[in-house]
């Protein structure tokens, strides 16, 4: 072996051009594993969660006479989010809860909370930044604390269906989803038809990452969290049976349609994107960051959409947009925010609202957002007509694809027309391995490690 390195090493030193371009080759080679290495890093922590303590919360009024009550309402009027982990005895405290004050941090909203309900403290996660709401006497490294083993490839999961309903299965009846058949539910829901388990808010399909490896069942969790900072999970005991823990999905968005945008939800904002030009960035703001070319950056724009679904009018974002290409990303974006993942219909609401927006799709210049056009046509069973043309003229680079992928893999994740479709291109698609596209609606990453 040494002779051929030898050999290889004289053989560069004799042809400096070579050398220049195998020089060039690996130096690209170890940036893209640092970058890719610190992107998946960023996945995994919040810079929002870890700084949501000293988020500066205005008239902050809470009158409350329980501890669940309490905790809902400081999560969904003021977006301080915390998972909760409770007892048998919290559920029956209708200890009152009073907190009214012009200006408070987050911290002093939850530390009056714990004062309140003093057999509860909360404790914020050294990794992911996630807090906690948890009885003293039960250590933070033993809430949830079943390993899990994550498969290589969990990219862009629908939360609900490719993480959370797949940890529940494995989990049960030890740990059992709020929407099971067996937990006591009071009141009225509806029934998928097909599987007659009640149906899910398109809400719960956001994306999420994970890390392959084993992590605990409170990890995996926190992950959610940080890929949506609308997400809260709360786990208590099932109503006569202690032994079974049950989780309950609990969204964030704030519906009251006289709020302005929460304090929580503009540092966000801040936290991902930048400070905005006034308190709360405008939907001009708002729709030119859904139409950004760095896919982190619109998908945080996504995320604080939805924080602020009831502030911000989707036709206003794109009103002032000009370029056919601003136009389709907002509706991508819009799309995800409002109608999940799953949604199929995103576009023929656009054509039917938007004046010229079918005629002007022939007109897109950037060859990546083409490619998801043609994808989302073929997703709502439309011709992709002169779109298709486009992407035949034009030759897709690695960098061009990935700066698609998470649309471009939750398309194919969540229909089987794109795989399709994909499968009849000649792609340099990135992460995703041609003959595995075809698996991508099916694939289950999360396994249990034996013994928990």
């Amino acid at each position: 072996m040494s002779w051929f390195l030898n050999f290889f090493l004289k053989f560069l030193k004799a042809h400096d051009r070579i050398r220049s371009t195998f020089l060039k080759y690996i130096t690209s080679l170890l940036v893209g594993l640092v970058i890719n290495s610190q992107a998946e890093d960023e996945n995994l922590q919040s810079r929002w969660d870890k700084n949501l303590l000293s988020i500066k919360l205005s008239n902050v009024h809470i009158d409350t006479n329980n501890f669940l009550g309490s905790w809902h309402e400081i999560g969904e009027k003021y977006l301080v989010r915390a998972n909760l982990f409770y007892d048998e005895q919290a559920i029956n405290d209708n200890t009152y809860f009073y907190f009214n004050k012009q200006e408070a941090t987050a911290r002093e909203l939850l530390d009056a909370y714990i004062t309140t309900y003093p057999e509860f403290t909360y404790t914020q996660d050294n990794e992911t930044g996630v807090l906690w709401i948890h009885p003293k006497r039960i250590k933070y490294n033993d809430i949830l604390d079943q390993n899990i083993n994550i498969l290589t490839g969990a990219k862009n999961l629908p939360m609900y269906s490719g993480v959370y309903r797949p940890l529940c299965d494995l989990l049960a009846p030890r740990l059992l989803d709020s929407n099971d058949p067996s937990v006591p539910f009071f009141g009225s829901r509806r029934i998928d038809p097909d599987t007659k388990r009640p149906l899910i808010s398109q809400i719960w399909f956001y994306d999420v990452d994970l890390p392959a490896g084993i992590h605990s069942v409170k990890n995996l969790l926190n992950y959610c969290c940080v890929a949506n900072p609308t997400t809260a999970f709360a786990i208590g005991p099932m109503l006569d049976q202690p032994a079974t823990q049950v989780i309950y999905l609990n969204s964030l968005i704030y519906g009251n349609p006289i709020a302005q945008p929460r304090d929580a939800a503009i540092k966000y904002w801040e936290d991902t994107r930048g400070k905005p030009a006034i308190e709360a960035p405008s939907a001009i703001e708002v729709g030119t960051a859904l139409c950004d070319l760095d896919p982190r950056m619109r998908h945080s724009a996504c995320l604080y959409f939805e924080s602020c679904l009831i502030n911000y009018d989707g036709y206003e974002m794109i009103k002032d947009k000009e370029a056919i290409d601003q136009k389709v990303w907002i509706v991508l974006g819009w799309e995800y925010v409002q109608l999940g993942a799953l949604a199929t219909n995103g576009f023929h609401i656009a054509m039917a609202h938007i004046p010229n927006f079918k005629n002007d799709l022939d007109k897109i210049q950037n060859a990546g957002l083409a490619l998801l056009v043609s994808l989302e046509l073929a997703r709502e069973n439309m011709d992709g007509g002169n779109v298709d043309a486009i992407i035949g003229r034009h030759k897709y680079t690695y960098n061009e694809i990935n700066s698609i992928l998470p649309e471009l893999t939750r398309m194919a994740r969540t229909s089987k027309a794109v795989r399709d479709k994909l499968l009849r291109m000649n792609l340099p698609i990135g992460d995703l391995i041609q003959p595995d596209i075809s698996k991508l609606e099916d694939a289950n990453y999360l396994t249990k490690v034996p013994g928990n």
